[in-house]
């Protein structure tokens, strides 16, 4: 509305140039225009060709990237416990035949040779030395659920990296559910690597990056977690994509029934050896369970630790049926953690409840019990910090962050796509609202100010109804930005001021470019409608030009110093989240006095009629009141972190869907170990877990 009433003024021939003033103004006006837009577009068109980056920058990104991926597998293990006390035992076997190709090809043997299996058996710290004995490097790791696929190929990557030299290829771990084999592998693992590593991303939009050109070259070792959560009409065609390049060397991981089933219907995947995972066996439980407590109980009158009677049942009576259910039920080290947090790690409970063959007849019931417990075990006390939720409300919380995984048909947990949770038609009121009642109130204020007593019987009269125009048109905003499936993504970028000169000069000029085309544009347009109505022309100039630079200003200025963060930098949720929280401020700080200013001096220029009505410090007032706002509510509809604020952490907690300390409960429960964290995004511990939410979205009966 401002804008509107800038233009009628300068339309109406209010503001009038000295006489012959018009030809210089328009000659150098569109001088001007002409250069920057040149300028630009000699820019793009030598940046037109766009180079992969020189091999030792590229080198130099890979062993960044290496340090990165490094440091988070090394606290991930940290964080689910995993040498805590001591590592759970994971061995495997070489897989059967019928799963995996000839050994000839998995050897690479020319042609007549002929060549026997590999010994491929081993234990956990094992597992990069039997990879590198892999000539095609191609290797399945298939084993039941919670046997310990996800651990061992993290420990995979952790001892790949330990011995890697620079410049070689970077072993990094992509759960792969939310493959659609329509984009090749290397183009979803460039957008993986993107989103977790934002350094690697693009800096202009006519340049591959970094992340397209660490795949093309062969610095990437895909680690593909998870193939079979991969929807099974897809199998098919994820196997012909990781078949299309039988050189890539790449480690899958897969439930063994599950790929079995896959590669009936397609073929094995091509010059790959494979594992299969063994169970626990009761020696294993022997020396792990007792060594996580040191927790007696009263057992037939003596104190005793309180894993002692369950094993000792185990070993004197192996045949009787809650001895087979219950070793049944142990033998993955996924069962086994959660015995041990449910029993070791929680007082006042005894796993003699274990040996009740009435209540659990069967392993699949002891497998419930226990998926059942965890979460009231782990939040029995309160965080670090010493926040306590309740265990029936995180329940509650998580099994709605599981059914929005679910829709997704991901198990990426990114918290700037936790908007979605959200319908779209009350997405689109609520930005419309929370951007537009500021914006309108502003809007209003200012129109029913200036326009009050001259088109509109008293002020109050000309606020009240330029109010709902205000807030209408930035519905029409909420609608644009609101109703998409994908929002805004986190910035990846950061602040950096010393030896950006030569960037910020590009910048600047590519917005003054625009700028200065938008305003001519709009210049001629208004001398263009003054034209028709028989006013004098020439002011058009003056409103349009004056707008260009002040947008160009306040978007140059926003995007001036920004370079991208560091590859080497480590990937997390939280930093993604800080990092576009400072990008957004930062963007309203530069843009809010910069857009005030320019409506200032607009207001001042145009209603004052040469200084007589309109003064200073009405004008300075109209801009320090409209730029922030307006800049505010431009942030709020266009970034990852104002849908954040705005949904996530307003209205999901009023709604009581998410607690309202979001990002804080995320963290926390990464840090307890019910989630895990894979680069920018968190993922249920197990998909097991998460199913088990899905199933009681509220908490069964009995499980506290």
């Amino acid at each position: 509305m401002v804008v509107l009433g800038l233009v009628g003024n300068l339309a109406t021939g209010s503001v009038r140039l000295p006489p012959g003033a018009e030809p210089w103004v328009w000659a150098v006006t569109v001088t001007l225009a002409v250069a920057a837009i040149v300028v630009e577009m000699r820019r793009n068109r030598t940046a037109s060709t766009p180079l992969a980056p020189a091999g030792a920058a590229l080198s130099d990104t890979a062993d960044q990237l290496a340090q990165a991926v490094r440091r988070q597998w090394q606290r991930e293990e940290q964080q689910r416990r995993i040498h805590d006390p001591l590592a759970l035992p994971v061995r495997w076997r070489a897989a059967p035949d019928e799963v995996i190709d000839h050994w000839v090809n998995i050897r690479r043997a020319p042609s007549g040779a002929r060549i026997g299996p590999l010994a491929v058996a081993g234990s956990l710290s094992q597992i990069a030395g039997v990879y590198q004995r892999i000539p095609s490097r191609r290797l399945v790791i298939l084993g039941p659920a919670g046997a310990g696929k996800t651990i061992l190929a993290g420990r995979l990557a952790l001892d790949l990296l330990m011995v890697r030299r620079p410049g070689g290829p970077v072993p990094v771990i992509f759960s792969v559910a939310s493959w659609d084999p329509v984009a090749t592998l290397a183009e979803w693992l460039t957008a993986k690597l993107v989103r977790d590593y934002p350094a690697l991303a693009p800096t202009r939009p006519d340049e591959p990056g970094r992340a397209a050109a660490l795949v093309d070259s062969g610095l990437i070792l895909p680690i593909l977690d998870g193939f079979d959560e991969i929807p099974e009409e897809l199998h098919r065609g994820a196997l012909l994509q990781l078949n299309a390049d039988p050189d890539l060397p790449l480690v899958v991981t897969s439930r063994a029934m599950e790929f079995g089933a896959a590669i009936a219907g397609t073929d094995v995947l091509t010059a790959a050896a494979g594992i299969e995972l063994d169970e626990l066996t009761f020696d294993d439980l022997a020396d792990y369970l007792p060594r996580t407590t040191r927790r007696v109980m009263i057992h037939d009158g003596q104190p005793t630790e309180i894993w002692k009677p369950v094993l000792t049942h185990l070993r004197d009576c192996p045949a009787d049926p809650v001895s087979v259910v219950l070793r049944r039920a142990l033998s993955t080290p996924l069962m086994a953690y959660l015995a041990r947090t449910m029993y070791s790690d929680t007082p006042g409970r005894s796993p003699l409840d274990l040996l009740d063959v009435d209540r659990f007849p069967t392993a699949a019931a002891v497998e419930q019990h226990l998926i059942a417990g965890y979460l009231p075990a782990i939040y029995r006390h309160p965080s670090p910090t010493g926040r306590k939720w309740r265990p029936d409300q995180v329940h509650r919380w998580l099994a709605y962050l599981a059914a929005h995984l679910d829709r997704r048909g991901t198990p990426d947990l990114a918290w700037w796509q936790l908007r979605d949770t959200t319908f779209r038609t009350v997405r689109v009121l609520i930005l419309g609202l929370v951007g537009g009642f500021p914006v309108g109130f502003i809007i209003g204020l200012l129109f029913g100010a200036l326009y009050g007593t001259s088109m509109f019987p008293s002020v109050e009269v000309g606020i009240v109804l330029a109010m709902p125009a205000g807030i209408a048109a930035w519905f029409l905003v909420g609608l644009v930005v609101g109703i998409g499936r994908a929002g805004p993504h986190p910035a990846r970028t950061h602040r950096q001021i010393r030896g950006q000169t030569r960037a910020v000069a590009k910048r600047l000029t590519r917005w003054l470019a625009f700028g200065l085309a938008g305003g001519l544009t709009i210049g001629l347009v208004i001398d263009s409608v003054a034209f028709v109505y028989g006013r004098a022309g020439g002011a058009g100039w003056v409103g349009g030009l004056a707008l260009g630079l002040v947008v160009a200003l306040a978007g140059g200025l926003g995007s001036a110093f920004e370079t991208p963060v560091s590859v080497a930098a480590e990937a997390s949720p939280s930093d993604s989240l800080t990092n576009d929280r400072r990008n957004a401020i930062r963007k309203i700080r530069t843009a809010g006095p910069t857009l005030g200013l320019g409506f200032a001096l607009a207001f001042w220029y145009v209603f004052s009629d040469g200084g007589g009505g309109f003064s200073l410090i009405v004008a300075a007032t109209v801009g320090v009141i409209s730029g922030p706002v307006i800049a505010y509510a431009a942030v709020a509809a266009t970034t990852a972190w104002g849908h954040w604020l705005i949904l996530a952490r307003v209205w999901l907690p009023l709604t009581g869907n998410l607690p309202w300390a979001v990002h804080i409960f995320l963290a926390d429960a990464h840090n307890r170990g019910v989630l895990r964290q894979t680069g920018a995004v968190y993922q249920f511990r197990h998909v097991r877990l998460q199913h088990h939410l899905l199933a009681h979205p509220t908490t069964p009966a009995g499980s506290v």
